[in-house]
């Protein structure tokens, strides 16, 4: 049986969460997407657990924790997976190939915004689409 409250709560604490993202207040970030993540795991919310495993991963890669990122990134892309969730499984691929990027692992990084890139042709993104697109040319033009 699902606790509203607790979900709520955990509601609460991703949009508390984000907003200290936007205030550069990544320790009170991590500390609430961490609880909530924990809310939407034992409530069986699979989507939103994965959601903030992204922000989490989003945290770290943003107080340039590669490894960590990668991490969460890629516990969120299984739970994606598994629930068939193109969107999100893209924008994990995206998310993955930017972090290989940013720690030079150029072959890596295009291949994953290659996988993105075909998702996003299937969702219909075309915003996130013509993004892959270009990383996969600059990077392949510059770097490879």
């Amino acid at each position: 049986m699902t606790d509203n409250s607790a979900v709520e709560k955990a509601k609460l604490l991703n949009d508390a969460g984000l907003e200290m993202v936007g205030k550069g207040e990544f320790d009170g970030a991590l500390a609430a997407f961490t609880e909530a993540m924990e809310v939407f795991r034992t409530e069986g919310f699979e989507r939103e657990h994965a959601d903030q495993l992204q922000n989490i991963g989003s945290v770290y890669r943003d107080t340039n924790k590669a490894s960590e990122a990668l991490d969460y990134y890629g516990r969120s892309l299984d739970i994606y997976k598994n629930l068939k969730f193109k969107p999100g499984i893209a924008n994990q691929y995206s998310n993955i190939a930017y972090i290989y990027f940013t720690i030079e692992k150029y072959e890596e990084a295009v291949d994953y915004f290659t996988k993105a890139e075909l998702l996003y042709q299937v969702t219909g993104d075309e915003e996130k689409l013509a993004m892959a697109r270009q990383n996969i040319l600059v990077i392949s033009e510059k770097f490879l």
